[in-house]
């Protein structure tokens, strides 16, 4: 079966996705990424572009996530169903990245379109030992 982005571009995956589940991401001079010359050079657009901050923080992409921090992506950033980043590394149980997330400010207590906190899709997720490091950080479950 096809990923949603292969099906979106012919069968071809984007270099901005093959890096951010390979971790080989990296910018170049201008701030854009050296994974995909055709992206605009701004410092996080390559970050930006498809939610693929939120993406590699599902997938515990440390390199990529650090490296789209260091660029000045806003780690409190709402894809459109209002999840942060670490709304998607909670779900998934990815705790490095929750850890580098809280760490650059996260908002542990951020809330999506549904009324759910990060701790709220880890328990929702069944990650157990995610559960208890948000809730160290003194995450609440609104639902």
């Amino acid at each position: 079966m096809r990923s949603e982005v292969e099906a979106k571009t012919g069968g071809k995956q984007q270099p901005w996705y093959a890096a951010s589940i390979s971790g080989s991401f990296s910018f170049n001079s201008t701030g854009s990424s050296n994974n995909d010359h055709s992206q605009p050079a701004t410092n996080n657009n390559a970050c930006i572009i498809n939610d693929a901050f939120h993406k590699a923080a599902a997938r515990g992409n440390l390199a990529f996530v650090t490296n789209c921090l260091r660029r000045g992506v806003d780690v409190n950033r709402k894809e459109q169903n209002g999840w942060t980043a670490l709304h998607s590394a909670a779900r998934n149980g990815k705790n490095e990245i929750i850890v580098e997330l809280i760490k650059n400010g996260a908002n542990v207590n951020s809330v999506d379109n549904t009324g759910r906190t990060p701790l709220d899709q880890a328990y929702y997720g069944k990650q157990y030992h995610t559960t208890k490091l948000i809730e160290r950080y003194n995450g609440v479950r609104y639902k």
